[in-house]
C-alpha cells in the first residue's frame, strides 16, 4: 500500500517528476567531476618515477607521534609564496626582517 500513497503523491504534483529526474542526473554525475587536487600526477608513482618528474618529491616514511607508520610515497612539490605574499605575511607578523 506505501507504494500506491507515494505513486498519488507524485501524480498531484507534476514538478516533483521533474526534481526526481534532476536530482538522479545530478549524483549520478557528482563522482564524474574530480576536484585538482584529486589528479595529481605525482600520487601512487614509485621512488624512482617521483625522482623522474621535477614537479614531484618523494616523502619517506616516518612514524607518528602516537605510533602510526606512515609509509613512503610521492607528492607534488610546494609551491613557494610570491614575494608580494610573504611581505605581506611579515608586515601582518611584525616582523621587520625584510
Amino acid at each position: 500500500m506505501p507504494f500506491n500513497h507515494m505513486e498519488m503523491k507524485m501524480k498531484q504534483n507534476p514538478r516533483s517528476h521533474i526534481l526526481v529526474v534532476v536530482l538522479a542526473a545530478a549524483f549520478t554525475a557528482m563522482p564524474l567531476s574530480q576536484p585538482a587536487s584529486a589528479a595529481s600526477q605525482c600520487k601512487g608513482l614509485d621512488i624512482k618515477a617521483c625522482d623522474a618528474q621535477a614537479s614531484c618529491t618523494w616523502i619517506k616514511s616516518y612514524q607518528t607521534k602516537k605510533g602510526s607508520t606512515i609509509n613512503a610515497y610521492c607528492r607534488t612539490k610546494p609551491v613557494k609564496k610570491s614575494s608580494k605574499e610573504t611581505t605581506k605575511t611579515d608586515a601582518a607578523s611584525g616582523d621587520k626582517s625584510s
